[in-house]
């Protein structure tokens, strides 16, 4: 490794190493033995940022919790700082009181570039517990510390507090950790980063880290296609330069759908792939031939007019009201399939409370 690539080398490794090692002795403590006694905790000042420690009474039992105020160094920062709530489930099974489907919600609606791109936009700084992270520790689980620590980086690259100068440092070490904890490919690495930085946000259990970066392992695009339509088996082989052969991704486009969608329909058997000639030291690709994309152009995807006629046929709306339906539905990014999906659910719903 170069040493501009070496983590050590990066100015806010120590603090991030130092916060990790205290945040890992939060299972182990009391309301009645802190790490800092009556003095209170410290405060861990890096380059580009400054966390104070605070330690209330955890609501459950006489344990502890963490409260973390972030205040970015060295610029304007933010108004009001980032913060982190740092719980401990003590290896009994837990959960944050927001759950469910309130929670996807929330999720999904105040990721940290939302908020500051709103911030921005509208001049205002939203409540605090919009601008609070959570991270979930159990004691003695293995690896934790690094978890814990990749979080604490995630959050800090998602948030902007560390420099912008050294967050390519913070990310190639999160890539190198993806790599090295669960055994990912360089690709899939990258893939369920991008995820993480963009997704990530307030997990429910100290479970949901782990099963969260599985859940986007198990969801790459090259495994859900090897998994669904049986890569590797007997199946006519082509050339991956062949004009008539198009890549997923080429397919998504030709047929005017969202990729995720196109590896679904592979899964499922609506439509068959083949497998390029193995090339020395690569993976062999999975290609779809022209005239397979003609035939799923045709028969498989739902034209807008049978989109709107099947909303129609379904809610009992006019067809105007139909076609503004499904525009809607299209500037939301659904593609057709999805919009039928969704048809057909809410005309189930309309059935049942017609009953």
């Amino acid at each position: 490794m170069t040493p501009e690539w070496d983590i050590n080398q990066h100015p806010d490794h120590a603090a991030v190493t130092r916060l990790a090692e205290t945040v890992c002795q939060l299972p182990s403590l009391t309301w009645s033995l802190s790490l800092a006694g009556d003095a209170g905790w410290p405060s861990i000042e890096g380059e580009s940022f400054r966390a104070r420690l605070y330690a209330v009474p955890d609501r459950v039992g006489d344990r502890l919790q963490l409260h973390i105020h972030f205040e970015r160094l060295g610029g304007a920062g933010a108004e009001r700082p980032w913060e982190a709530w740092v719980r401990c489930c003590n290896g009994q099974p837990r959960e944050d009181r927001i759950t469910g489907k309130l929670a996807r919600q929330f999720q999904k609606a105040f990721p940290p570039a939302k908020v500051t791109a709103y911030e921005v936009a509208e001049g205002k700084v939203l409540p605090r517990f919009v601008r609070t992270a959570h991270w979930w520790v159990s004691g003695g689980s293995p690896g934790e510390q690094d978890d814990i620590t990749a979080q604490i980086w995630l959050f800090l690259l998602q948030t902007g507090v560390v420099q912008e100068s050294a967050a390519a440092v913070a990310r190639y070490w999160l890539w190198e950790y993806l790599e090295r904890s669960f055994r990912m490919t360089p690709e899939e690495a990258s893939y369920a980063l991008t995820a993480l930085l963009t997704r990530y946000w307030r997990p429910l259990s100290a479970r949901s880290w782990r099963t969260y970066i599985g859940i986007y392992l198990y969801r790459h695009p090259e495994r859900a296609a090897r998994r669904g339509s049986g890569i590797g088996t007997a199946r006519p082989s082509v050339s991956e330069n062949d004009p008539d052969c198009f890549t997923v991704a080429e397919a998504a486009r030709f047929l005017d759908i969202a990729p995720s969608t196109l590896y679904d329909w592979l899964q499922e058997g609506r439509v068959k792939p083949v497998t390029a000639r193995p090339v020395r030291g690569r993976t062999p690709v999975t290609l779809i031939l022209r005239a397979e994309l003609e035939r799923v152009k045709i028969e498989v995807r739902p034209k807008v007019q049978d989109l709107i006629a099947l909303r129609q046929g379904l809610s009992g709306s006019s067809y105007e009201a139909a076609r503004k339906w499904v525009r809607r539905q299209q500037q939301r990014g659904l593609d057709s399939g999805e919009i039928a999906q969704l048809a057909m659910h809410l005309g189930r719903k309309r059935k049942r409370r017609g009953r």
